[in-house]
């Protein structure tokens, strides 16, 4: 394959609306992914040292929970990658896109996402907003975690985004 066509594949368009639709995924399966230990979570942020002692000392509570309510978000936001490549995949083929723009949205979410500089630290305060209306941590987690895949799943699958990728201008 030349060079020429090989550049004329790639969309970069597609790149970015599908890595912003990726980013969303990701943090929403992140979020979703505290889910499974709760109330350890929530002993753990919301008390002081003292207390942060004497539940890691429990009979309730062991190294491997502790461990996995650190280790779940990590796999479970690369999980949403894996499920956002093959979106876009999926997407790609559909409509006759190059699939390569889906690999070169996956390899640069992953490595932004696995160096930290998806900017997270500075989005969350935002994203997070709507759940913290809730009293409930659980309520709260879960409308955080779904509405960033409805945000993901709007960036996939609106009108406005297949226009503004195909006919590069947004109508």
């Amino acid at each position: 394959m030349k060079l020429e066509k090989f550049i004329s594949l790639l969309n970069w368009r597609q790149i970015i609306i599908h890595f912003v639709a990726s980013c969303f995924f990701v943090y929403g399966f992140k979020t979703l992914a505290t889910l499974y230990n709760l109330e350890l979570l929530e002993a753990y942020l919301y008390s002081n040292n003292g207390y942060k002692m004497e539940v890691l000392n429990s009979k309730k509570y062991d190294s491997n929970a502790f461990s996995n309510l650190f280790i779940f978000p990590y796999y479970f936001a690369i999980i949403g990658l894996l499920v956002t490549f093959l979106i876009s995949l999926i997407i790609s083929i559909k409509k006759k896109w190059s699939w390569f723009n889906s690999l070169i949205m996956f390899l640069l979410t992953y490595f932004l996402y696995r160096f930290d500089l998806l900017g997270w630290s500075y989005f969350k305060n935002v994203f997070l907003l709507i759940g913290k209306m809730f009293n409930d941590n659980f309520l709260s987690v879960l409308v955080n975690g779904t509405l960033m895949l409805m945000i993901g799943l709007l960036f996939f699958f609106s009108k406005i985004s297949t226009r503004f990728i195909e006919s590069k201008i947004i109508k």
